[in-house]
């Protein structure tokens, strides 16, 4: 195992989050993913091109582009599978939920700081 960043303490800060708030009604440019669709694999594959689709939001949600959907998104983007086969190998995945807020104005107004907790860190031994 290697860490990245080995530091003598971690904390790890509890914010909440003011859904209602951080909503379109609000003025807010929200842009929310339900599942890995065609939608979410084209904003991933133009992410992954270079371009920046997520410019003009407040915030993102939806699944992430995590190992276990990196394959078929990786095949798409290197013209291997189309958009059909590829969305065939999501369909069966679970997404892992990410909210991302991109505008300081949304954190400011939407996060309320709460607590902060020290981490245990794990040392590695080496046997």
């Amino acid at each position: 195992m290697r860490l990245i960043r080995a530091e003598e303490e971690v904390w790890v800060n509890i914010y909440e989050f003011d859904r209602p708030k951080a909503s379109s009604s609000h003025g807010y440019r929200v842009l929310t993913f339900g599942g890995y669709d065609e939608k979410w694999l084209e904003f991933i594959a133009e992410s992954r091109r270079g371009n920046m689709p997520w410019l003009g939001y407040d915030m993102i949600e939806g699944g992430v582009a995590n190992d276990r959907v990196i394959d078929a998104v990786e095949d798409y983007l290197n013209g291997i599978i189309d958009t059909e086969q590829a969305l065939g190998q999501l369909a069966y995945t679970k997404p892992n939920h990410q909210v991302c807020i991109l505008s300081q104005e949304m954190a400011d107004e939407c996060l309320t700081y709460k607590d902060s907790l020290e981490a245990i860190v794990r040392k590695e031994v080496k046997r």
